[in-house]
């Protein structure tokens, strides 16, 4: 009987199947989703109104020290949660940029020829603090709330939106 095994685990067409079994299990780990440039948590760092703009000094600096956190499926801010959030990603060049938000991409220090607009539609039906997020390929990343920019920084710490 042993002989009998030994044979078979021997045989071409066993090493065939062992070989694409191999490689199913390794396609298949490999597919795991790497998360997208948002996602993760952000803090924000730097309040910044442009002078034609209603927001107070003392209203955009409240925001100071938020964070954000982006989820594949959900928004948090704070207590304010979005769910069955879906991210939906344009460019924006400089000219389009500063048509859109009366403001050169150089006030916010970014020099890129163009940026990246992530939107975040929720569930919800009122607009909340988060869903516009600006992505510069130099690593700037702002959201605009009521005509201010805060610029965002990804942190690696994990919260209670990663499931701690």
């Amino acid at each position: 009987m042993w002989d009998a095994i030994h044979r078979s685990l021997l045989s071409t067409r066993f090493k065939t199947v062992a070989l694409i079994t191999i490689f199913l299990v390794g396609a298949v780990s490999c597919a795991v989703r790497e998360p997208g440039e948002i996602e993760g948590t952000w803090i924000i760092t730097e309040a910044i109104a442009p002078t034609n703009n209603e927001v107070s000094v003392k209203d955009s600096q409240m925001w100071l020290g938020q964070s954000f956190h982006y989820g594949p499926e959900n928004l948090t801010l704070g207590r304010t949660f979005c769910k069955s959030a879906e991210y939906d990603e344009t460019k924006l060049s400089a000219a389009e940029f500063e048509r859109d938000y009366n403001m050169g991409l150089r006030e916010l220090d970014i020099h890129d020829n163009a940026v990246r607009t992530v939107s975040v539609t929720c569930d919800e039906a009122e607009r909340l603090p988060g869903q516009t997020v600006l992505l510069a390929a130099s690593g700037k990343a702002y959201t605009i709330w009521d005509g201010a920019f805060y610029k965002m920084e990804k942190t690696l710490a994990k919260t209670q939106a990663d499931g701690l």
